[in-house]
């Protein structure tokens, strides 16, 4: 620009590089300068044969200018705003999505060209850095004081500025600026209360979701502990009742082989729907064989009982007869030993 190549280009490029440099849109920017790259697109320019490259097409700088322009955008837009919404930035650039943005941000702030940061959780991008650096007051002060000028010639041309070199404006522009410089300090501080403020609630929102994630977290854990001890407790229930089922077939197996042992018969299992024998079934199949049993071993004690009943009579009415005789005949040998024992 010092040496007047600016006066040698075509008028789209001036008109860009003027929006980019001087001009202050925060909010349009990126929209008044699309027609103009867009313009540029179909713009070429002949060099001299001398040259090693006969033509040179601009069509080649788009994309960086592109990307030139939304760091404009963002730069401009960080000395006006603290807090944007991510909506709003991604409707105001329409040459990327916001990932690509995101992206050029972060070598943005590397490289201390702006200072952004970017909050997913609450979908807004936060301008400004934890301190207000002297040289960002210094050029509000300087843009205000060249904008003051501006006025100031606007107001009083050239010839009447000579005749009263002077005079009031320059005290009052001097009592402005002063004032104004106020009002920015003041603003600094304000700026820095409403940052304490927005970090603190941060802070605060950060250790409620945290503590509301550790809660849900601890929930969800004692939730699996339960449900892995009863599952676990269902199984041990589970191999124990079927230990215990087997080990009771087993036993009324057992009973029955004995019924079977005693009773000296062949042995017919009784027919189980579904062929499923359980030791209920089969305790009561050998109690009914013992009572069959015992039955069948009272009948046949009585019916012995009414034999040796029988024998016994017999016996006695056999006997009766002999033991009279026999009787007798010990009478008569007693009355022959008491008669010799009286001689």
């Amino acid at each position: 620009v010092s040496k007047g190549v600016i006066n040698y280009v075509p008028q789209e490029v001036k008109d860009l590089y003027y929006l980019l440099e001087n001009d202050f849109h925060p909010l349009d920017l990126a929209e008044k300068a699309q027609p103009l790259l867009g313009k540029l697109s179909n713009l070429s320019d002949k060099l001299s044969s001398a040259s090693p490259v006969p033509e040179v097409q601009l069509e080649q700088y788009i994309p960086s200018l592109e990307r030139l322009t939304t760091l404009r955008v963002l730069q401009q837009v960080s000395q006006v705003y603290q807090t944007m919404k991510i909506g709003v930035i991604t409707r105001m650039i329409p040459f990327f999505d916001f990932t690509i943005v995101e992206k050029l941000s972060v070598d943005a702030v590397k490289y201390n060209f702006v200072q952004m940061k970017i909050d997913h959780l609450k979908g807004v991008v936060q301008f400004g850095s934890q301190d207000l650096e002297s040289d960002k007051i210094r050029n509000h002060l300087t843009i205000l004081a060249k904008r003051l000028n501006k006025v100031r010639s606007l107001i009083q041309p050239q010839s009447i500025e000579k005749a009263t070199k002077v005079t009031l404006p320059v005290p009052v522009l001097l009592e402005t600026i002063e004032k104004e410089h106020r009002k920015l300090l003041a603003r600094k501080v304000l700026i820095e209360r409403r940052k304490e403020e927005q970090e603190r609630q941060m802070l605060e929102m950060e250790r409620e979701e945290e503590s509301r994630r550790l809660k849900q977290q601890r929930i969800t854990e004692e939730a699996e502990v339960k449900r892995l001890a009863s599952e676990y407790t269902k199984r041990e229930e589970d191999r124990i009742r079927r230990e215990i089922e087997e080990k009771e077939l087993e036993e009324a197996q057992l009973l029955l082989q004995e019924a079977e042992r005693r009773n000296k018969k062949k042995w017919k299992k009784p027919a189980i729907e579904g062929e499923k024998v359980t030791k209920q079934i089969l305790i009561e199949q050998a109690l009914n064989e013992q009572l069959k049993e015992r039955h069948e071993m009272e009948r046949k004690f009585q019916k012995l009982a009414k034999t040796m009943d029988h024998l016994e009579r017999a016996k006695r009415e056999e006997e009766a007869p002999l033991i009279m005789a026999k009787y007798k005949e010990h009478l008569v040998e007693d009355e022959i030993f008491f008669e010799r024992q009286q001689k």
